[in-house]
C-alpha cells in the first residue's frame, strides 16, 4: 500500500505545477543532456567548430593505413580571413624548412616531415585561401598498391595561415606562413607485404606532384607553385619494418 500511495503523491505534485520542478527526480525528464548543455554553453557555431576540429584531427592522426599530404588543421576552401573579393591574392609559395615528423607508436611503416611554407607577398593579412592538388608521378618505382589510393592523396580544404595544430605545431608559423604535413603510417611493413609489394622490392620511391593554388574573385583557379614529394621506402636490415624518408623539393 505504501508503494501505491507514493506515485499518487508524485503525480499530484506534477499536476499542480506542470512548469516547475520541486525535486531533482521530477526534473530528470526535462534536464538537458550533456551534449545539449555543451551546445548551450558554446552556441551553435562554437559547437560546430569544436566538432569539425576534433573530426579533422582524429582523421589526420588516427588511421591504420594512410598517407597524409596537407595540414593537420585544414579549413574550408572558402574559409579565409577575407571574402573572395577583398582577400589578398598570394603570388607564390616558398619552402622555408622541414622538421621531422614524430610517428606514433604501433606502426611498422611510419615517417615523414612537417614543412613550413611561406606565402608571398610577405607581411600581409587576410590572404585568399590556399589549397592543394596532389597527384602520383609516373617516376614512382613503388607499385601503386604500396599505399591505399596510390599514396598521393591531398587535403580537401584550405591551409590555415598563421597557426598550426597537431604534430606540426612545433614549427610555429608566422602570420604569413602555414605548415604542410607529408607522412606515411601503416600498421604493417608495406615492403614485407606480398599484396602491397608483389615484386618483393627491397626499396622503392613513391613520387607525388603537389600544386598550391588559390581562387580569385571570379572563381577562377590560379596556380601558385609546384613541388615534388618523394617518399623513399626501404626494408630494415634486421626487422620486418619499412623505413620511411620523405623529401620535398621545388618542381
Amino acid at each position: 500500500m505504501t508503494l501505491d500511495r507514493q506515485p499518487q503523491r508524485a503525480m499530484a505534485a506534477i499536476h499542480r505545477r506542470p512548469a516547475g520542478c520541486g525535486t531533482v527526480q521530477r526534473c530528470a525528464a526535462v534536464m538537458p543532456s550533456p551534449a545539449h548543455a555543451f551546445q548551450q554553453r558554446l552556441g551553435n557555431r562554437g559547437t560546430q567548430a569544436f566538432v569539425r576540429e576534433h573530426v579533422l584531427l582524429r582523421s589526420a592522426c588516427s588511421c591504420d593505413s594512410c598517407v597524409h599530404n596537407g595540414p593537420d588543421d585544414q579549413r574550408p576552401r572558402d574559409g579565409g580571413s577575407g571574402s573572395a573579393g577583398d582577400c589578398v591574392q598570394p603570388t607564390s609559395i616558398a619552402h622555408v624548412k622541414d622538421d621531422p615528423w614524430p610517428p606514433p607508436g604501433g606502426y611498422l611503416t611510419a615517417g615523414g616531415i612537417c614543412a613550413l611554407m611561406q606565402i608571398e607577398p610577405k607581411g600581409r593579412s587576410g590572404y585568399c585561401p590556399v589549397s592543394e592538388e596532389v597527384t602520383r608521378d609516373d617516376k614512382s618505382t613503388c607499385p601503386a598498391t604500396i599505399f591505399s589510393g596510390g599514396g598521393c592523396g591531398g587535403s580537401t580544404g584550405a591551409f590555415p595561415v598563421g597557426a598550426a595544430k597537431g604534430a606540426c605545431a612545433g614549427l610555429k608559423p608566422a602570420a604569413d606562413q602555414f605548415t604542410d604535413r607529408h607522412t606515411a603510417q601503416v600498421r604493417t611493413s608495406v615492403l614485407h607485404d606480398k599484396e602491397r609489394n608483389p615484386k618483393k622490392l627491397d626499396q622503392c620511391t613513391n613520387v607525388c606532384n603537389q600544386v598550391y593554388y588559390t581562387v580569385d574573385g571570379a572563381g577562377k583557379r590560379k596556380d601558385l607553385d609546384r613541388y615534388v614529394i618523394t617518399t623513399n621506402l626501404s626494408k630494415a636490415s634486421k626487422e620486418q619494418i619499412t623505413n620511411v624518408v620523405v623529401e620535398k623539393s621545388h618542381a
